[in-house]
């Protein structure tokens, strides 16, 4: 399931792959793809190499195509589809103790790295103190110190590489 939600996973046996993300770089892993010449193998180890800055963008494209594709099948919300884009909007203010919430939507949100870069970009602005994302229905709730205007979250949004719809 985590590889399908652009987590890491490990690679175990013959022709195994797996990705391990840290804070600085992205690390791929790969076994022997022969089983025999697996089994024969006195180290086992993987290759290991990192993933170059000037491949990133590729890597992320790569595991978006992969993630819109894909169904993810979950026991408590059934069957859900990973989607790029959600049409529906709405802006609710949610005034609690001093505090405002308001959900936004945004298009092109695909799996927990792109609620990660949303998150970040809107979590940077004045006025902002916590921001959650959700891929999976297209809202990022906002936690407001100060009234933000739409057109500062627009920008924001379009500036980490996604759309604001409302």
């Amino acid at each position: 399931m985590n590889y399908w939600q652009f987590g890491d996973y490990v690679g175990i046996g013959a022709g195994a792959h797996g990705k391990i993300s840290y804070p600085d770089k992205i690390e791929r892993t790969a076994k022997l793809r022969s089983p025999k010449d697996y089994i024969n193998a006195s180290n086992k180890d993987s290759q290991r190499f990192t993933v170059t800055h000037n491949d990133l963008p590729f890597e992320f494209m790569m595991n978006a195509l992969r993630l819109n594709l894909a169904r993810i099948k979950s026991k408590s919300a059934g069957d859900k589809e990973c989607a790029a884009t959600q049409t529906a909007t709405q802006s609710v203010p949610n005034n609690k103790e001093n505090a405002m919430t308001k959900t936004l939507k945004v298009d092109g949100m695909m799996c927990n790295h792109c609620e990660m870069h949303v998150k970040k970009a809107l979590e940077a602005l004045d006025g902002v103190t916590e921001a959650t994302a959700n891929h999976e229905n297209g809202e990022v709730t906002v936690t407001l110190s100060s009234d933000v205007p739409n057109d500062t979250f627009a920008k924001a949004i379009a500036d980490a590489g996604y759309t604001f719809i409302g």
